[in-house]
């Protein structure tokens, strides 16, 4: 959530491990970023420090992509709609005056040649539902179908974020092993991607480069963010966009006229990070249809996820990490206390700054930058996303104590997606309509003037800051509240490291659903995928989703190896 919840196309996209989980600030550095650079800093440290591997991105988070096919009749019970000619389909709405529709059409990018069966189209709702006469806003969606004869019902992702965009990762998705059993289907949310209008920000994109190209208290350059969100804002309501009508809620309503579009009698919901919000809303308003919820990585709805919480959590993760290689001999031995090599490292560049020069690869334009000490632990809570990054961060923190620089301009590449891979109005307008009433702007002061060091982190988006200019309307209290049990079957799961959705909020929500809750000692952020015995439970719940899960492997599950 917040800055950089974004995402990495899905881990199970191919055939390897995840390693760029989604919901933060990845989004770019594993590839598909429509602009911002997209080397992955994180990826090419560990590839350096661990022999050359290749390094996969998949999903966690952030956000998720797919394609609109035919779903197969076999598991879903639903019809095609076709490939030819483009259909349209009406939808019962709650504006009776403006019909839902759904139109088939070309797909937004390239789809690549394979043995997968790919349509695309446009969902046309009303930009806002509590408004008559709303205009009409449109969204693209993808539909990939299963190579089996008989698949099984289908999955539609839950893009992460919020904000990130889903179907630019269609060349991707295509490899996805959840194709021999499954159809796919994902959509651009309101606001993002080839969905239109886009909520773009490039006015916030500037100002972020700015920032890291600044030796400036983070705050300073939080200050001129948050001036841009303002320029950004004002632009966006000259052109007529109802920022009141880009809520998770209008988000799961979408999501329930989607499927009654596209014919599909019920379905397999899959939701990580800021798409755990969308699954819940779903859940609590649009039970039905809802053949199985997997709640990865969750967003607790009583959450703020305001910059407090995400330095909050930040720190927590960088705890977890410390003692688990102070319980691991080598690790131990080779380089004593994590968080003081960290605070050793980030000491050496504030006293002297890196300088390098980054590649905007959307349009080849090149930014200076300048790496501190803030940024060096943003670049950490970037690599706790992930297991194999999370390996190599005591490597790449001895190696810049050591005043070793080279590495440094590799974490730079992964600066910039991290926090301007998202659609920004999508992202702010989501976050301040549904939780700006939970934001605590004095406490998060208060720890910020403890924590300087964490300001990269806070003030790249700090909801506390940017909600009151922002200036949309809270959803109803409800929406906060936190989930009653349930009859739809749920599984919640969470990663020991993960840095911004820690595990205990996943577990509440598991026990106010009354659903079982697995934790990975081998994740970050996104669960579901580091490990074969996650992802062959997720294929098992989803094949019985009222069956008794056999969760015996969870235990045989090894923790992190780190260093």
């Amino acid at each position: 959530m917040g800055a950089g919840a974004g995402g990495c196309a899905p881990w199970w996209a191919g055939a390897g491990v995840s390693t760029c989980a989604w919901g933060s600030v990845r989004r770019g550095a594993c590839g598909g970023a429509r602009r911002g650079v997209r080397v992955g800093v994180w990826g090419a440290i560990a590839s350096s420090l661990m022999g050359n591997r290749k390094i996969r991105c998949l999903l966690a988070a952030s956000a998720v992509v797919a394609v609109i096919a035919g779903c197969s009749s076999s598991g879903s019970g639903a019809k095609s709609p076709g490939t030819t000619s483009a259909s349209t389909v009406d939808v019962t709405t709650t504006l009776p005056e403006k019909p839902v529709t759904y139109t088939e059409g070309a797909c937004p990018v390239p789809v690549p040649d394979s043995k997968v069966k790919v349509t695309c189209g446009t969902l046309t709702v009303p930009e806002n539902r509590l408004v008559a006469n709303s205009p009409t806003i449109e969204l693209a969606v993808a539909w990939m179908h299963s190579t089996a004869a008989h698949p099984l019902a289908p999955v539609v992702e839950l893009g992460g974020g919020p904000g990130f965009p889903s179907i630019e990762k269609l060349p991707s998705l295509v490899k996805s092993k959840l194709l021999a059993s499954h159809d796919l289907i994902v959509w651009d949310q309101r606001g993002i991607g080839f969905s239109k209008p886009n909520l773009d920000c490039p006015e916030y994109a500037k100002a972020v480069f700015a920032m890291l190209n600044s030796t400036e208290a983070p705050s300073v350059g939080g200050a001129h963010i948050a001036t841009a969100v303002q320029a950004c804002h004002e632009r966006l309501v000259a052109e007529h966009i109802d920022l009141d009508g880009f809520t998770t809620t209008q988000n799961a309503d979408d999501l329930a006229d989607l499927r009654v579009a596209l014919k599909i009698p019920e379905w397999n919901l899959h939701a990580g990070s800021y798409g755990t919000a969308v699954g819940l809303e779903e859940l609590r308003t649009h039970p039905e249809g809802i053949r199985s919820l997997l709640l990865d990585s969750v967003v607790p709805p009583d959450k703020a996820l305001g910059a407090l919480d995400r330095v909050q959590s930040a720190q927590r993760a960088f705890d977890v990490l410390a003692a688990t290689c102070a319980a691991q001999a080598a690790c131990k031995a080779k380089y004593g206390d994590i968080e003081a090599l960290l605070a050793k490292a980030a000491k050496a560049l504030d006293d002297d700054p890196y300088h390098t020069v980054v590649t905007d690869d959307s349009d080849g334009t090149k930014h200076d930058m300048t790496i501190t000490g803030d940024d060096l632990y943003a670049g950490i809570f970037q690599a706790m996303y992930s297991p194999d990054y999370i390996k190599a961060i005591p490597a790449a923190l001895q190696q810049i104590a050591d005043g070793q620089r080279g590495i440094i301009g590799t974490l730079a590449s992964s600066a910039v997606p991290l926090a301007t891979g998202s659609s920004t109005g999508m992202m702010l307008s989501i976050n301040c309509s549904d939780r700006q009433r939970l934001l605590d702007k004095p406490a998060f002061d208060r720890y910020m003037a403890k924590h300087p060091q964490m300001g990269t982190i806070a003030y790249l988006a700090a909801s506390e800051d940017l909600c009151p200019g922002w200036g949309v309307t809270s959803v109803p209290a409800a929406f906060n509240a936190m989930p009653k049990p349930t009859k739809v079957p749920v599984l919640v799961t969470a990663g020991t490291f993960d840095p911004i959705t820690p595990p205990a909020g996943s577990k509440r929500v598991a026990r106010a659903l009354g659903a079982p809750f697995l934790e990975f000692a081998d994740a970050g952020h996104g669960a579901v995928g580091p490990s074969q015995c996650s992802f062959d439970i997720w294929l098992a719940f989803m094949a019985d989703p009222t069956a008794k899960l056999d969760t015996s492997c969870v235990a045989r599950v090894p923790t992190l190896t780190i260093g």
